[in-house]
């Protein structure tokens, strides 16, 4: 092989690793990006906590995919934390005590 063949079959291999480079970034510029996880927060109506729907009001979340359900009763919202159909509740602690000593499980945050 002289110097002639070899310049060829470097200008390939160049060529081609650029051509599966740019292939690559394709293929992950074209990846959709995943959707977020809802999150679905139950409160009743209290107050205390008015701040969670002001930092919603206020883009806190606007990043995330949360939702609120507001609830009349904290009964309905310890119920939903036992059925699974909320992620997280707002409640006070004796209702977060009284979960924990029904064996639900929860964390406190």
């Amino acid at each position: 092989m002289n110097s002639l063949d070899y310049a060829l079959l470097e200008k390939r291999g160049y060529t081609l690793r650029h051509s599966i480079l740019i292939l690559l970034i394709i293929i992950l510029a074209s990846c959709e990006q995943p959707n977020l996880t809802k999150i679905t927060i139950g409160t009743n109506l209290w107050p205390g906590y008015e701040p969670l729907y002001v930092a919603n009001e206020k883009g806190a979340f606007k990043d995330l995919n949360v939702s609120f359900i507001e609830y009349r009763s904290t009964s309905q919202v310890l119920n939903g934390i036992r059925q699974g159909t909320l992620d997280l509740a707002a409640v006070t602690l004796d209702e977060a005590v009284r979960l924990k000593s029904q064996h639900v499980d929860i964390e406190i945050i």
